[in-house]
């Protein structure tokens, strides 16, 4: 589906796309059947290096009897010319990636735009076990096109192989904007030793522009450091992003004496954007909950004898924008509405080996933040929580009485809004 903004009213309408079927009453025994200029089918069969999409393939479907299943490398699918409306990318079967070095299952090359379709039904999965990154779908521009994780489809990323390891679900690179569409009504689980990311926008200045981000499925994300599951690195103009579906992030560090560093930052957010405008009159500009959003970070730290940290921070928080605001000229509002469940829990645990040993922070602090829905700077906006919606907030810090926290400030904090 492809996400067209209504200048009418502050209602937004998706509207029904169009996937087109190939049949092909021909029968050969090739693993990928063209049936025109501008379509490809693998079917009934595996393929097991990596699956160029080139421009003699403008359309490709990969059946539920499909696969493409690919070792050792940086990518299963990789899209090496731009994908125009009403051209379409359909995976209804597998697409697999295991053993690559900052590897994606579906890669687009930089200058390949994206202004047609792209549907999971089937599952995209990637492992990889080295210290680096790994992508179900990774992107650069999505210029209009509609990019479709579908009802029970699959995508699944692990990447477990150091501190410095991350994972994305589903990743952009470049501008997201003239009415793009990026939506989950299916599952995206992500597991990282480092870094994970549900759907992350990484591109700096102007990153979501008169486009949507639709959860209605779930979201999955166990990261060691920082883990999201929507996160926008820059500006979110005349935009929309909804949770219609269930999001659960967790964090959580097991730190034993020398593997602790010297600065540990723990964060974990369902929704974390940086600037959301309102700047043209007449579209709708909303970040909203409908229904759940869970997260949960925890720092669990053993000391052994008498250690040195600088200082912790734990964080977790349900939704959290950096500034949400609109314009003078013309007059606009930025909304931010919860009309669902968002729960946030904070938990630093010190414990120690034996009794008397300690740890010194230098005068730093120790702290744990839980936080609901966090604003830093507003702006001509509505901040709305629905008389039928809940925001459960936890921050706890536990110190096991055998030993002695030395140094600055130790202490925790929870806020609803």
């Amino acid at each position: 589906m492809k996400y067209t903004p209504d200048y009418s009213s502050r209602f937004r309408i998706l509207k029904g796309g169009k996937i087109s079927l190939v049949v092909s009453s021909l029968l050969v025994s090739s693993s990928v059947v063209i049936t025109d200029a501008n379509a490809a089918t693998i079917d009934n069969t595996t393929q097991t290096a990596n699956y160029d999409f080139a421009p003699i393939a403008e359309d490709l479907t990969i059946t539920s009897t499909g696969s493409i299943e690919v070792d050792d490398a940086t990518t299963a699918l990789d899209i090496t010319v731009s994908l125009s409306d009403p051209n379409y990318i359909l995976n209804q079967g597998t697409i697999s990636l295991t053993g690559g070095t900052n590897a994606s299952a579906i890669f687009a090359q930089t200058g390949v735009d994206i202004t047609g379709t792209i549907t999971n039904q089937g599952i995209v999965s990637n492992t990889v076990t080295s210290n680096s990154g790994a992508a179900g779908m990774n992107f650069k521009v999505l210029n209009g096109g509609t990019v479709t994780n579908a009802s029970e489809a699959e995508i699944i990323v692990s990447s477990t192989g150091g501190t410095t390891a991350f994972g994305w679900g589903l990743n952009f690179d470049g501008l997201v904007s003239n009415s793009a569409a990026i939506s989950n009504a299916g599952t995206i689980t992500v597991d990282s030793t480092g870094d994970a990311y549900g759907i992350r926008l990484s591109k700096t200045s102007t990153t979501l522009s008169m486009s949507m981000i639709e959860n209605n499925g779930e979201i999955q994300i166990d990261g060691k450091k920082q883990a999201y599951g929507i996160f926008v690195n820059d500006d979110m103009e005349d935009s929309q992003i909804k949770n219609n579906g269930e999001m659960n992030i967790s964090v959580e560090s097991a730190l034993v004496n020398d593997d602790m560093p010297m600065t540990t930052n723990l964060y974990g957010a369902g929704i974390h954007l940086n600037r959301v405008m309102a700047d043209t009159d007449g579209i709708l500009t909303e970040v909203e909950n409908s229904d759940t959003i869970n997260v949960s970070t925890t720092a669990n730290i053993t000391v052994d004898g008498d250690r040195n940290t600088y200082e912790t921070t734990v964080g977790a928080k349900g939704i959290y924008i950096n500034f949400l605001g609109g314009a003078t000229t013309p007059d606009t509002t930025a909304f931010l509405t919860n009309r669902g469940e968002i729960t946030a829990t904070s938990k630093l645990n010190i414990d120690f080996t034996n009794e008397g040993d300690s740890l010194d922070t230098g005068g730093n602090s120790m702290s744990s933040l839980a936080t609901g829905i966090e604003v830093a700077t507003t702006s001509k906006s509505q901040i709305v929580n629905d008389l039928e919606s809940s925001i459960i907030v936890l921050s706890e810090v536990n110190v096991d009485e055998k030993g002695t926290v030395y140094g600055g400030y130790l202490g925790a904090e929870a806020n609803g809004i």
